[in-house]
């Protein structure tokens, strides 16, 4: 396995809205990046196509109530792998996230995925300081 993390980010948020906005995969959207098309997502799931790549399914495979949520790959995806979502408090109004991807990448692909698969991680990070959790 690969292990790919994003930057920390810090969001003045508290942790239980962060923790809300992020179990519910149709705000998912607002995190990805420019460029995908065909989105479809319920509260459990979603999928897109981004720029030279093929549909990318995710669906929720574990809730932690307000620390961590495991999404996993569908069936269907380029490659297998997880993204786990680490929310920890720093205190009442703020909130650290970090993602982290396993993923199952030969020696080529991860040769050529690695930093997209960097920077798609932290593009989610970052627009989630942004977003202000706003569904």
């Amino acid at each position: 396995m690969t292990i790919i993390e994003s930057e920390k980010k810090q969001i003045n948020i508290p942790q239980d809205v962060v923790y809300k906005f992020l179990t519910d995969l149709n705000n998912f959207e607002k995190l990805l990046p420019d460029g995908i098309s065909n989105w479809q997502s319920d509260v459990d799931s979603c999928s897109f196509t981004l720029p030279n790549i093929p549909q990318i399914g995710l669906w929720v495979a574990k809730r932690t109530p307000i620390s961590k949520i495991i999404l996993k790959s569908k069936s269907g995806s380029p490659f297998s792998f997880d993204i786990l979502t680490a929310i920890k408090p720093i205190d009442i109004q703020t909130t650290t996230v970090h993602f982290t991807m396993n993923a199952d990448l030969n020696f080529m692909m991860k040769m050529i995925a690695v930093k997209p698969l960097t920077n798609f991680l932290n593009t989610l990070a970052t627009k989630l300081e942004l977003s202000g959790c706003v569904a």
